[in-house]
């Protein structure tokens, strides 16, 4: 089913761009009947199920989260892909893929426990190998071209065993971790970037250039009880101007990026909320 219930969101820069899937506002109308959507019902109580349509105002310059650039791009894949560690709400960062990690005294190894039980949405679990092949992908270490030169700075990665790794740097860098909430995908991922493989809450089902992407629910997340939607579709607005036409007309539920004057013209028939930046 459609979410009856309509959420704008202002927001000049998500936490590491990610759209907050999981916990929207409801209708202001007090007599919607979606008892199985993913917002908060009358009581207060988290239910499951139902579809929503976000409306982005850019296409998706890549399906592999390494090679992603554009903030926008950023945001969609946030919710397949995660790294060994993601951005909270308040833009701090948290365990992921990995549940803990420790940093030497002297700034240059960071050691990762991985989190047990965690699978990627082709049904394998995610091994120590995946971790030093998605690092080393990343750092240039496979070929000498880096895909994200933050991690140019790692010498080398290390299973010591199937729940740790070792990352090795050349030098001391202190701002590491929050780039190493890059993706962590199976090794050999190249041939499959197509058909995006990630770990987080939601999977892969199609992508349209100049339309949109679709996810579905990744029944085996690890947070227990996260996703509630079903299934989310991203649907490409050429401009806030469309996209306001859009969200009127019931389109889309979803739209982020509006002016004040945009958001002041859809409050009476629209939940506003208000995300500060966080750069």
């Amino acid at each position: 089913m459609r979410l009856l219930k309509k959420i704008i969101t202002i927001s000049t820069l998500f936490a590491l761009g990610t759209i907050a899937l999981s916990g929207c506002s409801g209708d202001k109308n007090s007599n919607s009947n979606n008892a199985t959507s993913e917002l908060n019902n009358s009581s207060g109580e988290k239910t499951y199920g139902g579809t929503v349509v976000v409306g982005i105002q850019q296409d998706l310059d890549s399906l592999d989260p390494h090679l992603a650039t554009a903030a926008g791009t950023k945001e969609v894949l946030f919710n397949i892909f995660e790294g060994l560690v993601k951005a909270d709400a308040d833009g701090n960062v948290v365990p992921a893929v990995a549940s803990k990690y420790e940093i030497s005294d002297d700034f240059l190894t960071y050691t990762f426990t991985l989190r047990d039980g965690v699978k990627f949405h082709n049904g394998n679990a995610v091994t120590a190998e995946d971790v030093k092949y998605s690092l080393e992908r990343c750092a240039g270490i496979l070929d000498g071209t880096p895909l994200i030169k933050a991690l140019s700075v790692i010498k080398e990665v290390n299973i010591v065993d199937q729940s740790t790794v070792d990352v090795v740097l050349k030098q001391p860098d202190t701002e590491l971790i929050s780039y190493l909430t890059a993706a962590i995908i199976p090794a050999g991922y190249d041939e499959q970037a197509t058909a995006p493989v990630g770990t987080g809450p939601f999977k892969f089902v199609s992508y349209t250039p100049q339309e949109g992407l679709v996810v579905e629910k990744n029944e085996d997340y690890y947070v227990e009880g996260i996703p509630y939607l079903d299934e989310v579709t991203f649907k490409i607005c050429s401009d806030s101007d469309a996209a306001m036409l859009e969200l009127k007309g019931g389109t889309i539920d979803v739209f982020s990026h509006l002016t004040s004057e945009q958001a002041n013209e859809l409050s009476t028939d629209f939940n506003i909320e208000s995300n500060g930046q966080n750069l």
